[in-house]
């Protein structure tokens, strides 16, 4: 270790500032440095630090491994900030990181974050959560960035106000000294002062071209022949250190270095398993001891990694020389993976194996898990790398697809993929447990039904009877979005009942958190409808602490539940206080478009906005939302029944409605069917209601319009022109 006092002077001097750079290519020892600095007597700050990796190119992932960087320096704000990464449909950027930065304030004062190798996150992810974390850093936390490139942010303008500390790759280059201390003082290369100024020259300083140096030298029996060949530049120097260092091992050394480089980082059985070799913990060590570039990444030295610069040269000589090996040796590493139960390496090395066909059976049968975690965003990287017809041609990958378009908003994409699975074969239960494929086309329908409410009931109904096992992995699921469906059918009972079961099996089974939300809500909204107050309001709150939780608090989904508190405060005459609630709920319903919760907040804001004496504002809600319902291809009778309702309660108030002027929409329709011929259960299957639903809305029809008798009823509907 090569103590470098000026440039950890350097560091210390960002203390009060916003932000501290580290850029310079590979090999210029950042890492190295700021574990220095760390241990520095002068340094006594805590320092939060996250070694970045591929896998934190997912937002969520990143955010988990921050969360777990600062328990270890504050026990108590992971659990804070944990529930977030199992939203897959949050937004990162609007209600992640602003909670990330609120429980940063909580750190101890005078926090250090470090964040090494940031180059490896995306580059529009590392505009977005960069910049968000410099614009809202409490003035507790200094943040350290180690890059290989320069971060997309404003550097200018922070050096322009001082908020800047940076050192480049001419700042972190060795000078003539620390080339000395270095090549022969610390590793007794055979050089003279000549020989040492003209190895600094040839690689311009480039701290890992040094080291590697050091190792030709040490094995050259004449170190002005080694001096000599280091000419050129820095890339014909690696190549010919690889010469010096790898063509110097013993065969059965260079065949593991070769084999094993397709690995990140590895263990004695990983390399046991790729290599096909015995005794491999004892290799390993024996290459750690020869300094020959193996990192530990413990303290009991069981996980390694090779240098990057290394790595990538031991890739280069595998690529040119065994190149026909290589996927086999994927296809080892991927196995083992899957046998260790990470599925997330099995997969990337399936890809690397080029064995596309594989890749996508695993995601096929894995995709839930990482569903459930909140990583949508790995999903959909892996399936949107493989050609559409190869995804297209596997039907439970395709219904993959079809979700995650959903997941997206884009319906029309949905569709697509649910006609590509649909047109495929596929015998037996998919490989994620769903029973069938037309069960999965069913659940997806059903819980996207934007095709119209009634046919979300059948497709509900469907998935309901093949996904029937207590076990299904949609058994809460399909529950919750048959009694969405019939909700907004007219059909709050039923729909009340498939809630309370879904809720009651997402206890003992897993289910996603917004199914859960999802159910709270409506049961909440359900609740107040029949006035009873206090178990609504109970509920309510449940399922926006729930919406905290799991980050759905600033989503059309916490609408629902702002509805109900909306209605429990206006029946309880606050309505200054239920207009805060509707005015929230239908900022958060109105997100997402055909949203049926958005008129449904609507149409419950308008009579607490008469109440406060605004008719205006009343009239302009019932508007908006007769404008909304009209859009809809298939809004239910719910809503129809709740826009006639407030357009009479808006228009008449309390005077007496003539003989049939005040039916409501459900009730006309059914009058329609009566006087097409239509039985009750007739009607029941046409409206997707039930038949006591049915016979409720004739008894309401009935007395409305004075009949006693269906012939009575059907020619009172036709005076008034309600039918044909």
């Amino acid at each position: 270790m090569l103590l470098r006092p000026d440039l950890i002077e350097l560091l210390n001097a960002g203390r009060g500032r916003k932000l501290t750079l580290l850029s310079a290519p590979t090999g210029y020892g950042k890492t190295t440095l700021l574990a220095q600095w760390h241990g520095s007597e002068r340094e006594d700050r805590p320092f939060v630090w996250v070694s970045l990796g591929e896998e934190d190119r997912e937002p969520m992932q990143l955010c988990a491994h921050l969360v777990e960087a600062v328990d270890h320096i504050e026990s108590g704000l992971g659990r804070k900030l944990g529930g977030l990464p199992q939203n897959p449909g949050a937004g990162f950027s609007s209600m992640v990181l602003p909670r990330v930065v609120e429980a940063l304030a909580a750190l101890p004062r005078g926090t250090v974050i470090v964040l090494d190798d940031y180059h490896l996150l995306e580059v529009n992810l590392q505009e977005g959560f960069l910049s968000h974390l410099l614009r809202s850093l409490p003035a507790t936390v200094q943040l350290v960035v180690s890059t290989r490139t320069e971060p997309p942010v404003p550097l200018g303008r922070l050096r322009a106000t001082g908020e800047l500390i940076e050192a480049r790759a001419a700042d972190l280059c060795f000078g003539a000294e620390e080339a000395r201390v270095l090549l022969r003082d610390s590793v007794g290369a055979r050089v003279d002062d000549e020989e040492l100024v003209a190895i600094r020259e040839r690689t311009e300083g480039w701290p890992a071209g040094l080291y590697l140096a050091t190792l030709a030298l040490r094995r050259s029996e004449h170190s002005g022949e080694a001096v000599s060949a280091l000419v050129g530049s820095t890339r014909y120097v690696a190549d010919y250190l690889a010469e010096e260092v790898l063509e110097r091992q013993a065969p059965n050394i260079r065949r593991f270095l070769l084999k094993t480089s397709i690995l990140e980082s590895f263990n004695a059985s990983l390399c046991g398993a790729v290599t096909g070799e015995e005794c491999v913990a004892e290799l390993l060590r024996r290459l750690e001891r020869s300094n020959l570039f193996l990192v530990p990444l413990d303290d009991r030295r069981e996980w390694y990694r090779y240098h990057p610069l290394f790595s990538d040269l031991l890739q280069l000589e595998l690529k040119n020389t065994e190149h026909a090996s290589v996927p086999e040796l994927h296809k080892r590493a991927a196995a083992w993976y899957l046998d260790a139960g990470d599925v997330e390496a099995a997969v990337r090395h399936t890809f690397a194996s080029g064995d596309h066909r594989r890749a996508g059976e695993l995601i096929a049968r894995h995709w839930l898990a990482f569903l459930h975690r909140g990583r949508t965003g790995t999903l959909r990287s892996w399936v949107s790398s493989m050609p559409e017809a190869q995804v297209a041609g596997y039907p439970p990958l395709a219904l993959v697809n079809a979700w995650l378009s959903a997941f997206e908003g884009d319906f029309a994409a949905m569709a697509r993929w649910i006609s590509a699975a649909e047109t495929g074969s596929h015998d037996g239960a998919l490989p994620d447990g769903t029973s069938s494929l037309e069960s999965g086309v069913a659940v997806l329908r059903a819980n996207y039904p934007f095709d119209g409410i009634r046919r979300g009931c059948e497709a509900g109904r469907r998935a309901l009877k093949l996904e029937s096992a207590p076990d299904s992995p949609w058994a809460s699921l399909v529950r919750a979005a048959l009694g969405y469906s019939l909700y907004w059918v007219g059909e709050p009972e039923e729909s009340r009942r498939l809630m309370g079961e879904c809720l009651s099996l997402a206890r003992v089974s897993p289910a996603l958190p917004a199914t859960t939300m999802i159910a709270t809500g409506y049961l909440s909204l359900i609740e107040a409808e029949d006035g009873k107050a206090a178990r609504a309001e109970r509920l309510a709150r449940e399922a926006l602490n729930r919406a905290v939780a799991h980050g759905f608090d600033r989503t059309h989904l916490a609408g629902l539940p702002l509805v109900t508190l909306g209605m429990v405060l206006a029946s309880d005459g606050r309505q200054e206080e239920a207009a805060e609630e509707f005015e929230r709920a239908i900022e958060l319903v109105g997100q997402v478009g055909k949203n049926p919760a958005h008129p449904q907040a609507l149409l419950a804001y308008a009579p607490t906005r008469l109440a406060l004496g605004d008719r205006d504002g009343a009239r302009s809600l019932l508007e908006e939302a007769h404008n909304l319902v009209e859009g809809f291809e298939d809004p239910g009778l719910r809503l129809l029944t709740a826009l006639d309702r407030t357009r009479r309660k808006l228009r008449f108030g309390s005077r007496r409605a003539e003989p049939g002027q005040d039916l409501s929409e459900a009730e006309a329709e059914v009058l329609r069917l009566l006087a097409r011929g239509l039985k009750r259960k007739e009607m029941a299957v046409t409206l997707y209601l039930s038949v006591n639903t049915v016979k409720s809305h004739l008894r309401s029809a009935y007395r409305k319009l004075g009949a006693t008798s269906r012939e009575q009823a059907v020619d009172r509907a036709r005076e008034l022109g309600l039918a044909s």
